[in-house]
């Protein structure tokens, strides 16, 4: 009689030791389930946050920059497609566009062949508004590197809207300060 005792106090113990480790793994599973929809979700949580992508045709992706207002090499401004060869955002006072474009053409220029950094406005385009626009901030100021080179077709930015004008010079770098 004390045998099937003892078997069966082993059976429970076997049975119930049996039980905790399937409840064991199955805790561990979940916590591994768990950990991997995190991995998977969150960084598209935070990209979706962050930034907004918009794609014109299979070839041209333009990212705008939701969070941070500073130059990107590609961004939507106003319809326009505006492009920076090289965007310079090391310095935390401005944010700097170097080879400014819109639709692959040079901004105006009818201040002159400086080649130099220049904080003079031109009367054609509100490159000083276009900072604004760019930075969110209604006291940004700027300073613009003017080039010249022979007449041509040149674009404009003024109050949200885009044009074209004929000059021979052109702004090569936008710098905007915050």
């Amino acid at each position: 009689m004390n045998d099937i005792n003892t078997n069966t106090n082993q059976i429970s113990s076997s049975s119930s030791n049996h039980w905790f480790k399937i409840s064991l793994w199955f805790f561990l599973l979940l916590i591994l389930i768990l950990f991997t929809l995190a991995a998977i979700f969150v960084p598209v949580i935070v990209l979706i946050v962050t930034t907004k992508t918009i794609t014109i045709s299979s070839s041209t992706t333009i990212t705008t920059d939701v969070i941070t207002a500073r130059f990107i090499p590609n961004q939507l401004i106003d319809g326009n497609t505006v492009t920076c060869n090289i965007v310079n955002n090391s310095n935390p006072r401005y944010t700097e566009c170097l080879d400014l474009r819109s639709n692959s053409f040079y901004f105006s220029n009818d201040v002159g062949c400086l080649s130099q950094w220049s904080t003079t406005i031109p009367t054609q385009w509100d490159p000083l508004g276009f900072c604004r626009r760019i930075t969110g901030s209604s006291t940004a100021n700027i300073s613009i590197y003017y080039e010249c080179d022979m007449n041509q077709w040149r674009i404009i930015w003024i109050t949200n809207s885009w044009s074209y004008v004929q000059d021979i010079g052109f702004t090569r770098h936008l710098r905007c300060y915050y």
